[in-house]
């Protein structure tokens, strides 16, 4: 099972994501559970960091993603990562068995 955890901070804004397991549909190569949530988060990040809508780091690893994102950003990178909360939420709601949402006050 994926775990996807959304940190925010006091505002409500995403300042971190991090992504552990795998989803379990299928093997590996023909999983599209696994397929649609890497591609979501991969499209989300890459598209901040290429754009310089915020400060990104990240950890990556074979089922592990710690993403961290700055608190000064631009709009577009809040209207991104709704984006992406969506898309991970409505394929929470289709594969139920494979994909778990958690919610996370930022600890600072």
């Amino acid at each position: 099972m994926i775990k996807f955890s959304f940190y925010r901070n006091k505002d409500g804004k995403i300042t971190r994501l991090k992504i552990t397991g795998h989803a379990g549909y299928a093997e590996e190569g023909y999983d599209i559970v696994c397929s649609a949530v890497s591609t979501a988060l991969w499209m989300a990040m890459k598209g901040i960091e290429e754009q310089e809508l915020a400060g990104i780091t990240y950890e990556e690893e074979d089922g592990f993603v710690d993403c961290f994102l700055t608190a000064e950003r631009e709009p577009g990178a809040d209207a991104i990562l709704k984006s992406l909360e969506i898309t991970v939420f409505e394929l929470a709601k289709q594969f139920k068995r494979n994909i778990f949402i958690v919610e996370n006050e930022d600890e600072d």
